[in-house]
């Protein structure tokens, strides 16, 4: 792999970093799959020879990703440096006492050197996660048979990987856009107004809500849940998410069977402020039956209910 050519323009810079992102993105997603094949291989016990060409390639293509993180990093480094701009990478670990200091929302700088040390993070972990899915983890032996057995299912390194991934891609693909943004700032141009292509955040939360309750958290289900109903609304209605206030299930007319379920939902997410639920079966219940209703709202979202509730919300504030 080959750095692209320099270029002067800090659009051909913007467009050199967009493609960078792009490919590593790709790259993530490709690798990601293996695990899935090699899972199969696992379950099927039988390959000996394709588990040996999955494991060793696994193995090759995470070390492609290193690679690309590697140059990455360098060529970033390089370019803000001949800029002029602080290029330091952060202490690892971060101390108590620093993390303790974080600035939310900090400038361009700052916010780099926080992503920079969050991709380290989540680098490493799903470096753990690949080798845990290419060894068979020891368990303790029985303790009324004395027999001891072997089993990497028990690990979860397959999905780890995949959720792990995910994690390094959204973090890498916010430190692509600071360091672009930095580099238009440096050579005095316009702040970007226009904002980068991204799967909405709504549908963002809906994978998540799904992810969480197939890892057994419910509480966290409900939560990505509400956010995802709170997002959806806030996109139609035109208003940012924090001004999406009061019952959710208001806003989708009330009385339809879906705003009856988020009516649900809305409670629940009232005694999440408090920690875990204590009706636990309802709330699985709920967080269950809200992945349909998600899905639901958004083929087909209650528009004209969100509209004619931001109708009378505006006039009561006359």
């Amino acid at each position: 792999m080959t750095d692209p050519p320099d270029t002067e323009e800090p659009g051909g810079r913007r467009a050199r970093r967009s493609e960078a992102a792009v490919d590593f993105s790709t790259l993530i997603a490709y690798v990601s799959r293996i695990p899935d094949e090699l899972e199969q291989s696992w379950a099927a016990a039988l390959d000996r020879d394709g588990l040996a060409a999955l494991d060793e390639r696994l193995a090759s293509d995470w070390q492609a990703v290193v690679a690309v993180i590697q140059m990455g990093g360098n060529t970033s480094d390089i370019e803000l440096g001949e800029l002029g701009l602080d290029s330091t990478v952060p202490e690892d670990p971060l101390p108590l006492e620093a993390v303790a200091e974080l600035v939310r929302n900090p400038d361009l700088q700052e916010r780099r050197r926080q992503l920079q040390q969050a991709q380290l993070h989540a680098f490493e972990l799903t470096i753990t996660a690949v080798q845990w899915a290419r060894r068979v983890e020891p368990r303790p032996p029985d303790r009324i048979t004395g027999e001891a057995a072997a089993s990497w299912f028990e690990s979860g390194a397959f999905a780890l990987i995949r959720s792990r991934a995910q994690l390094l891609v959204r973090i890498t693909d916010i430190l692509e856009e600071v360091e672009t943004e930095l580099v238009r700032v440096a050579h005095g141009d316009n702040p970007q107004t226009e904002r980068a292509l991204e799967v909405p955040r709504f549908l963002q939360h809906r994978r998540l809500a799904a992810e969480a309750l197939a890892h057994g958290d419910v509480e966290a289900s409900l939560l990505h849940s509400a956010v995802t109903v709170r997002r959806l609304v806030a996109e139609i209605a035109a208003v940012e998410a924090s001004d999406v206030v009061g019952p959710l299930a208001l806003w989708l007319g009330g009385s339809t069977l879906d705003a009856l379920i988020v009516a649900q939902l809305d409670a629940f997410e009232r005694d999440l402020a408090n920690g875990l639920v204590d009706d636990l079966g309802a709330a699985f219940l709920v967080a269950r039956a809200m992945l349909t209703v998600l899905d639901r709202l958004i083929a087909a979202p209650p528009v004209h209910e969100i509209e004619q509730h931001v109708a009378t919300s505006r006039a009561e504030n006359r």
